[in-house]
């Protein structure tokens, strides 16, 4: 991402009906996310990264598996997060092939 992508976008408002971008700022996944998932990245991140967060900032994190380190996320809050970025187009739909998410846990 260039440094103009890390920029937060002004917003008159970030309801259910707005496109997320890599480019909007933290809050736009406030409406889509539950408070479970969105409160420790509103929290955390800030503090971690020094600078406002965007969603373009939360999708690297993820695509880099960092979310795992923010305190309060756990797999089934990051999951949810996965859901939301996946739904706003931002990361591809994670895929397992038939027979493989289970054969990974056998090995």
């Amino acid at each position: 991402m260039s440094a103009e992508d890390d920029r937060p976008r002004d917003h008159d408002g970030c309801g259910d009906d707005h496109v997320i971008t890599a480019g909007c700022p933290l809050d736009c996944l406030a409406p889509q996310l539950s408070a479970m998932a969105f409160g420790p990245l509103r929290h955390e991140l800030p503090w971690l990264l020094k600078r406002p967060v965007t969603v373009g900032d939360v999708v690297q994190m993820y695509l880099r598996r960092q979310l795992k380190h923010v305190r309060h996320l756990g797999p089934r809050r990051i999951g949810e997060i996965e859901l939301v970025l996946t739904l706003a187009g931002l990361i591809a739909p994670p895929y397992d092939p038939p027979g493989t998410a289970h054969a990974s846990r056998l090995s």
